[in-house]
């Protein structure tokens, strides 16, 4: 079953999803392992830490990215991506010499081509299509340099006590806001 929970998400007509035995994906036919030619890699993840592994559907180049720790490490030090249009893998990128990835979300621009954000450790957020990564979207934690990306956030539905619990009702409820440089967002239920 699901491993990481933030590495469940949707792309076209499937579902990819990490399980403690690699990436597989969900159709309505059933459940299909993705893995095979990147196995190794999983087998040599650091188990105690998989749960904290990030996966983003990147729209504009049909590829799914997904970054976890390999060997004993504790944060996302290696990524890879699948593209799922020529059903192949590439990779391993190795984050460490740059960043570690903890949280990762798809980006439209204001010219609506696609792109994704990767959220890192280090408290900085880099647009991932950007060559030198980091080089001009770097924002900090508290909001300060960087240049702001305007985006929309889903949440999930937040009833019933627990905003950590996944529940399955509808309509999705979805938030837009565009902060500028000194903006700041406060939402109230």
């Amino acid at each position: 079953g699901l491993i990481a929970p933030k590495t469940l998400i949707t792309a076209e007509e499937f579902a990819f999803f990490l399980t403690d035995r690699g990436p597989y994906i969900a159709t309505e036919a059933g459940v299909q392992a993705l893995g095979t030619k990147i196995e190794s890699a999983f087998d040599d993840a650091e188990m105690d830490h998989l749960p904290n592994a990030v996966a983003v559907h990147h729209k504009a180049r049909r590829e799914i990215w997904i970054f976890f720790p390999e060997n004993t490490e504790t944060t996302n030090t290696v990524g890879y991506c699948f593209n799922y249009r020529l059903q192949a893998w590439s990779g391993p990128w190795d984050m460490g010499d740059t960043f570690d990835v903890c949280s990762a979300a798809q980006l439209e621009r204001d010219d609506q081509t696609e792109s994704v954000i990767l959220g890192g450790y280090d408290g900085l957020v880099r647009e991932g299509d950007v060559v030198a990564v980091g080089a001009k979207h770097d924002v900090l934690r508290d909001g300060t340099g960087g240049t702001a990306i305007t985006m929309e956030v889903e949440l999930p539905t937040l009833l019933f006590g627990d905003p950590t619990a996944i529940k399955r009702l509808s309509p999705t409820q979805h938030i837009a806001a565009d902060l500028k440089t000194a903006g700041a967002l406060s939402v109230t239920f």
